[in-house]
């Protein structure tokens, strides 16, 4: 959490207006919502990874793994959507959204017949 609320959030706006929205307001909701918890856990661990390409980078992509599976596993449960998690879930649809277009493609993974790169 350290990482997201000193680095991460201000690379997510290129205005200054709503970095306050990601550094402040997102983790708040993300005290009382384990799913929102996750994405921001795993976001801010694909930034470390893209940070540091040496060693540990291998242990920041699982960690990145793992908290990314456990935060979409709460998008899979659309049903318990209410009033009292919307804006949950939506700032969480926002990180996942950003992540997918900054996470690294798997190696090995063909689309449309070729190689990704990863």
């Amino acid at each position: 959490m350290v990482q997201w609320c000193t680095h991460t959030y201000s690379t997510l706006s290129r205005n200054p207006s709503i970095d306050w929205t990601w550094k402040s307001t997102i983790p708040k909701l993300a005290v009382h919502n384990a799913s929102l918890m996750h994405g921001i856990l795993a976001l801010s661990a694909l930034h470390l990874a893209f940070l540091h390409t040496s060693h540990p980078r291998k242990e920041y992509l699982n960690t990145v793994q793992s908290h990314h599976l456990k935060a979409i596993a709460a998008v899979r449960n659309i049903n318990a959507l209410s009033q009292e998690n919307a804006s949950a879930a939506y700032a969480l649809s926002n990180i996942i959204i950003i992540f997918h277009f900054r996470a690294p493609a798997p190696r090995g993974r063909k689309h449309n017949g070729l190689d990704l790169p990863g």
